[in-house]
């Protein structure tokens, strides 16, 4: 390793140090004797110090800043708006897990004498049957979506 590369591992050791240091100054947490090794750092580099003087300075500004209350009625109607999506959330779930078991069902009584068959190798039973049951929730995924699309679409009304 050469002395430049040595020297520069050094100075970015000592520029996170620093940076340590200023997040501890920051927050109040910082001893004596490392504020005294902070001020030593921030003399040696301009750039330490201007970063210094920038965090400060947003210290400063989210200090002084103050979050509004909502109103009692907009809590309300937040409220009510979480629930309903959580409410309709659920309701498609169940809705789509219905299908599927139902599908998955009615397939798997379609298939039945394939299944029966025993000169019908068990890795091809397993794949018709994937292949069905994905096809089933495929079908339920997309009938969905498009119910959903078809619901929001703001063009709906507009004759072409």
């Amino acid at each position: 390793m050469s002395e430049n590369d040595i020297r520069n591992e050094e100075r970015i050791r000592s520029e996170e140090r620093a940076r340590n240091l200023m997040m501890a100054a920051l927050d109040d947490e910082i001893s004596a004797e490392d504020r005294v090794e902070l001020e030593r750092h921030l003399a040696d580099s301009k750039a330490l110090d201007a970063e210094w003087v920038r965090l400060r300075q947003l210290k400063e500004v989210t200090r002084m800043s103050r979050i509004d209350t909502l109103p009692e009625e907009r809590w309300t109607t937040y409220w009510r708006s979480i629930y309903n999506r959580l409410e309709r959330g659920l309701g498609w779930i169940l809705v789509s897990i219905g299908a599927i078991v139902l599908g998955g069902w009615g397939l798997w009584h379609a298939a039945q004498g394939l299944f029966d068959d025993p000169t019908l190798p068990l890795t091809i039973k397993i794949a018709i049957f994937a292949l069905g049951f994905g096809s089933v929730i495929l079908a339920v995924s997309v009938g969905r979506e498009k119910l959903s699309a078809w619901r929001h679409d703001p063009y709906k009304e507009i004759e072409r």
